[in-house]
């Protein structure tokens, strides 16, 4: 901000602050005070996309979206994390991003971690998703 000229008188706190709105809200190199709302999902509905050129920013479903079903997309860069256990992809997320994922998709059973029952050979053991009493936001 200084070097647009501009005295601010800001703690390390408040620049934190700054940033971590930056980080969770915008997309890309723009902020969008609507597409914002649309909460994280590890089995998103939506695809969001910045037209930067153009001006705005659409929202693209990228499945069939139920009556009243909220809109969700994939909040990350990387799409390996799409692919790894619910408990590391939670963790992960609230590391990096602030919030404990609370999506269907993780307090559903982790078809990631699935694996044949030792005992008897049948059927995928699943390990289950989110515990009752975990924190949900996304």
């Amino acid at each position: 901000l200084k070097a647009e000229g501009l005295e601010v008188d800001l703690d390390l706190q408040e620049v934190e602050d700054v940033i971590r709105v930056w980080n969770l809200n915008a997309y890309d190199s723009a902020l969008a005070p609507i597409a914002c709302k649309v909460s994280h999902s590890c089995s998103p509905n939506v695809t969001i996309r910045v037209m930067a050129e153009e001006g705005y920013i659409e929202a693209l479903a990228c499945r069939h979206i139920a009556k009243a079903e909220p809109l969700g997309t994939w909040y990350f860069q990387d799409t390996g994390l799409w692919w790894i256990g619910a408990d590391i992809r939670r963790a992960l997320f609230e590391t990096d991003r602030g919030f404990l994922c609370g999506c269907s998709r993780c307090r559903a059973p982790d078809v990631c971690r699935a694996l044949p029952c030792e005992a008897c050979g049948a059927g995928p053991l699943l390990p289950q998703g989110a515990t009752a009493g975990s924190s949900s936001s996304s």
